[in-house]
């Protein structure tokens, strides 16, 4: 009799241990969130994430770079490319650069740009990156650079109370 009670303990105290976890981690903000909407980089720059699929695997993002560039002051940059979910809240990315120059339109540089970016809650990422030129025929003119690396926040719709 005594062992059943024992093995009865030692179920409910798992069970309760478990439980613990899962609350522990949804606390901690270990959540799964997607990264769908539109995302302040500082400065004047921002990111606008689209949802590709219903699974929430794929995304489509474009971002414009709002400051005009060194070279030449009537141009600004645009990245545009393809978010991936490799992990529970872990994303992949690649994006290609190009500038736009106001009076003639897209102009393009061939630069690669491609990292990782972590949800840290539903409203905060962490993002590495690393960049690379390309040659029109995709030749790399030099090997992968560390790119900006930071904390990224989500931007929120602000009401007139």
């Amino acid at each position: 009799m005594r062992k059943i009670v024992w093995v009865m303990v030692i179920m409910v105290a798992v069970i309760a241990l478990q439980i613990g976890l899962v609350n522990n981690a949804a606390a901690k903000g270990v959540v799964a969130c997607s990264p769908a909407g539109v995302w302040d980089y500082g400065n004047g720059n921002m990111a606008m994430i689209v949802p590709l699929d219903p699974t929430g695997k794929m995304f489509a993002v474009t971002v414009d770079i709002a400051k005009p560039t060194s070279f030449n002051e009537s141009r600004v940059q645009k990245l545009q490319g393809i978010v991936e979910r490799i992990g529970r809240n872990l994303y992949a990315y690649t994006l290609f650069r190009y500038e736009v120059e106001f009076y003639r339109g897209p102009i393009t540089k061939h630069v690669v740009l491609v990292g990782e970016t972590e949800m840290i809650d539903c409203d905060t990422r962490v993002t590495t990156s690393y960049y690379q030129e390309r040659d029109a025929d995709g030749t790399p003119q030099f090997d992968w650079i560390r790119g900006r690396d930071g904390i990224v926040y989500r931007m929120k719709l602000e009401t007139k109370d």
